[in-house]
C-alpha cells in the first residue's frame, strides 16, 4: 500500500474461478481495478514476467479497442495451496507485524517507503 502498511486481508474470494475451481480468463483492465494500488505500466511488466515464466497465458484480441486476457496456467494454479498458506500465515500474523511497524516507527527509525 502506499503509506507502506500491510493493511487488512481482504476476503478472499476466487472471483476468478469458474465452474471446478477453473480460473477464467481476465482483461488487463479488470486485473488493473481488482488490484488498485499498481500502475498500468508496473502491472503489465508483471505479467509479462509471469507469462515468460509459464505462470500466466496472454490472449491478445485485434479488436477496436484492442483486448487482453489473461489467464493462470496449469504451473501458476500449482501456487495455490503456498499462497493459501501465506493467507492463513498472514490472518494470524497481521496484528503482530503492524504492531512491530508502529514500535520501529515510534524510535524515528526511517521507514522502507
Amino acid at each position: 500500500m502506499p503509506d507502506g502498511t500491510l493493511g487488512r486481508p481482504q476476503a478472499r474470494e476466487h472471483r476468478g474461478a469458474g465452474p471446478g475451481g477453473r480460473w477464467s480468463w481476465q482483461r488487463f483492465v479488470e486485473l488493473e481495478r481488482r488490484i488498485g494500488t499498481i500502475t498500468p505500466k508496473v502491472l503489465t511488466q508483471r505479467l509479462r514476467q509471469l507469462e515468460r515464466d509459464g505462470l500466466v497465458r496472454r490472449s491478445y484480441h485485434a479488436e477496436i479497442p484492442p483486448r487482453v486476457e489473461y489467464e493462470i496456467s496449469d504451473l501458476g494454479r500449482s501456487l495455490a495451496p503456498l499462497f493459501a498458506s501465506l493467507a492463513r500465515w498472514s490472518d494470524a500474523h497481521l496484528d503482530q507485524v503492524e504492531q512491530a511497524r508502529q514500535e520501529y516507527d515510534a524510535l524515528g527509525r526511517p521507514s522502507s517507503s
